[in-house]
């Protein structure tokens, strides 16, 4: 067991160098649409397919909770459940559309046991108990990565929280016992790193770092969101933060008068926050989500009140919400209504050059903070992905014969070869 805690750090003179020639990417804000996905009680993730999931009480299941699924914006759809069980919940989904959760016998997840619903090829979902540890009566699995990793806790009936877990088919691993991983388990990203509270720990490596917030989220990039706490809880006792390791932390909370905490962040580097119902978008700003709907969206009002909130790398956002005009309450999908952006490839600090500079942009954004506002444009040799491949690219075609980007390039254009990145910040006017 290896615990390393977090002191101040001192930066290679590389790092100072790429922090002070990179230039902060600038875009607007996003108009959204609101998608209705069905009455619910709760929404608890969207993968960034924008499949959402959830948990609700309808009337048609006598009372239990009962969850549910919504593909791509379709009307929500309950999750199938396993013999001898009447109440579930889903906690997560991730991009292969494999969702984790609890089942159980009781009326809630208190008294239930993790499971994972995994696509079956034909529309239908196969279901595994994921069981417990020693000592323990049930279970709940809390988070999923692309490699089908899965944490959660284990659990005594009606006690909230309980021992951090990772759930193994060769056998359950209590990640304190082994670890000593201090807390609940609320996060997983695919470099194999579990964030729970104040810890974060390392799977491959067996390290625990304390972290210098109460987190709840981690991205790809091992940027960290939740909530800064500042003493005795009072109703302005935290804000909603985003922790960059070499960087520090940043309040992105819009009111600093009301305690208010992060509970997702995409690897843009953008922040969803309860208590305001709110979204920090990385080199925009924080803003209201009610305040930025469409003419069209405009009778739906965001649930500044519940903690329900999610954000995908294409800033699509789930959330619950109140349709003013009728009444009804439930589950949204907000999607941003922006035309599709222009952008040079290669072109990525959003200066107007090609140059060295995008290189030093390109790099920083790999390596110390996720901050390429337009992922298209980062991706200099056009293959979907954003690694150092197009770093050498760039230098290739700067300074030897290699071949300058694809479309669009040199002038601005839309992307003739969409793929899972976006650009959510133009580097075009």
């Amino acid at each position: 067991m290896t615990r390393a805690k977090r002191s101040p750090l001192i930066v290679a003179l590389s790092v100072v160098f790429l922090v002070s020639a990179l230039s902060n990417v600038r875009g607007q804000a996003p108009e959204y649409e609101v998608q209705f996905l069905g009455v619910a009680s709760s929404i608890r993730a969207i993968n960034n397919v924008g499949d959402c999931v959830g948990y609700y009480l309808p009337p048609v299941s006598g009372g239990y909770e009962r969850a549910w699924v919504s593909i791509d914006g379709a009307a929500l759809e309950l999750l199938p459940l396993p013999a001898g069980m009447s109440s579930s919940t889903a906690r997560d989904i991730n991009d292969l559309g494999q969702i984790v959760g609890s089942v159980g016998v009781n009326f809630t997840s208190e008294v239930s046991y993790a499971a994972t619903w995994i696509p079956n090829g034909s529309g239908g979902y196969t279901i595994e108990l994921l069981g417990t540890l020693p000592g323990f009566d049930y279970s709940l699995a809390t988070a999923i990565n692309n490699l089908g990793d899965i944490v959660g806790y284990a659990t005594f009936p009606f006690i909230g929280g309980g021992s951090p877990l990772y759930f193994d088919p060769a056998g359950n691993v209590s990640l304190f016992d082994v670890y000593g991983f201090d807390y609940s388990c609320w996060d997983i990203n695919d470099a194999r790193q579990v964030v729970g509270e104040f810890d974060l720990l390392d799977l491959d490596t067996g390290v625990v770092e304390e972290l210098p917030i109460q987190a709840r989220a981690i991205n790809e990039n091992g940027q960290t969101a939740g909530r800064l706490v500042h003493g005795f809880v009072s109703p302005t006792s935290y804000d909603a933060v985003r922790y960059t390791p070499g960087i520090g932390v940043e309040i992105v909370t819009i009111d600093p008068t009301s305690a208010t905490s992060a509970y997702a962040i995409n690897d843009n580097g953008d922040v969803a926050f309860e208590w305001g119902a709110a979204v920090y978008l990385d080199g925009v700003g924080s803003f209201a989500l009610t305040t930025l709907l469409s003419p069209t969206s405009s009778q739906w009002q965001i649930d500044d009140l519940n903690w329900d909130i999610d954000i995908n790398n294409g800033r699509q956002v789930a959330a619950m919400a109140l349709n003013t005009a009728t009444g009804t309450y439930g589950a949204v999908r907000l999607s941003p209504n922006n035309p599709t952006p222009e952008f040079i490839r290669g072109e990525v600090n959003g200066d107007g050059a090609f140059d060295i500079a995008d290189v030093v942009t390109t790099l920083n954004h790999l390596f110390i903070t996720a901050s390429a506002g337009c992922l298209d444009a980062a991706d200099s040799n056009d293959d979907d992905d954003v690694d150092i491949a197009d770093a050498v690219y760039t230098l290739q075609a700067l300074f030897t014969s290699g071949s300058v980007p694809p479309a669009p390039f040199p002038n601005c254009g839309v992307d003739t070869t969409p793929g899972g990145l976006g650009c959510l910040a133009p580097t075009c006017p």
